[in-house]
């Protein structure tokens, strides 16, 4: 009983002294975060504030996965491939632009160098639908990275992404207000390529307008901020004031690509990179949920 009583005590006191001990440790690392304006904290607050991102099937009328995403495939094909709409239209311009890519005169260079710089400055480490990680590429050697970049440059003289990578991965997060959307996983070569091309980064700077709050060094944050200035400012001069929003529903999922084809080509987007980027926007998407995946759906 005597033995008992002490262990007892023994632990009572060194429980105490850990509780102690991390209860001293997280005030001064909050202090730390505070000094630096927030810091990691941020995700900490707000992790109760994002659990409705996670797609709960207990709350939906089926908890199989399969009758679910079955449910969703045909919600969402009616957005992808309409049965109103005839794909082979889609499919002669999408050829069509192709053929005129071939034909244009610039050059998509991607080497070795500017993979590894495309690579450097991505800090996601998720995995792609063609399963690498960008941690993985960089961790490669020159020998083995330098092969999959003269694959990407073929692809790119090409103007023909290769077929294993055509298929993107569509996974499910819930909505703040209530039901899903899906979330695009391309492969992670797709990415890198797209990153080491540097016409799209071009062509959004000489086409910069002042009301572009989409763009290079801005941030959704940075415009609601400017917003709420203008507001603020006007309110002490006593003047009226009103922000108009547009919502567009379903916006990436209802584009008419024979159109966005036509306007690209009025404003004079990169032919190669348009091609390329309209191959993997329109390769067949896997719904998935809960670690359950539906059969590929075509999109056009």
């Amino acid at each position: 009983h005597e033995v008992v009583e002490l262990v007892n005590i023994v632990f009572k006191y060194l429980s105490n002294k850990l509780i102690i001990e991390n209860s001293n440790n997280w005030k001064k690392h909050v202090k730390q975060q505070l000094l630096k304006g927030g810091g990691s904290l941020f995700k900490y607050v707000a992790a109760e504030d994002n659990q409705f991102l996670n797609v709960d099937l207990n709350s939906v009328d089926t908890q199989d996965p399969q009758d679910f995403l079955k449910e969703q495939a045909q919600k969402w094909t009616e957005l992808w491939a309409p049965a109103d709409q005839d794909p082979h239209s889609t499919v002669e311009e999408v050829t069509k632009l192709r053929q005129e890519a071939l034909a244009h005169e610039s050059q998509l260079v991607l080497d070795l160098n500017s993979l590894r710089d495309a690579l450097k400055y991505y800090k996601k480490d998720t995995l792609g639908y063609d399963n690498w990680s960008a941690s993985e590429l960089r961790s490669l050697p020159n020998i083995a990275l330098s092969s999959i970049a003269e694959a990407l440059q073929l692809a790119n003289n090409l103007v023909a992404l290769p077929l294993q990578t055509l298929t993107s991965l569509n996974a499910f997060l819930g909505k703040a207000d209530g039901g899903v959307r899906t979330i695009s996983k391309t492969p992670m070569s797709y990415r890198m390529q797209m990153r080491a091309l540097n016409n799209i980064t071009e062509w959004e700077r000489v086409n910069l307008k002042a009301y572009d709050s989409a763009c290079k060094g801005s941030s959704a944050l940075t415009a609601a901020l400017m917003r709420n200035v203008k507001a603020e400012v006007a309110e002490v001069l006593g003047l009226a004031h009103a922000t108009v929003f547009n919502d567009f529903h379903k916006f990436f999922d209802t584009i008419d690509i024979p159109t966005l084809i036509q306007e690209a080509k009025r404003n004079n987007f990169p032919l190669k990179d348009l091609s390329l980027s309209l191959q993997q926007h329109l390769a067949p998407r896997v719904l998935q949920v809960s670690g359950s995946s539906h059969k590929p759906l075509n999109i056009f």
